[in-house]
């Protein structure tokens, strides 16, 4: 769910950090 903090929802794979 770290895509969600980091709004990276376009991405295929959202950064852990």
């Amino acid at each position: 769910m770290a895509g969600l903090l980091h709004g990276d929802l376009s991405l295929p794979a959202p950064p852990l950090r």
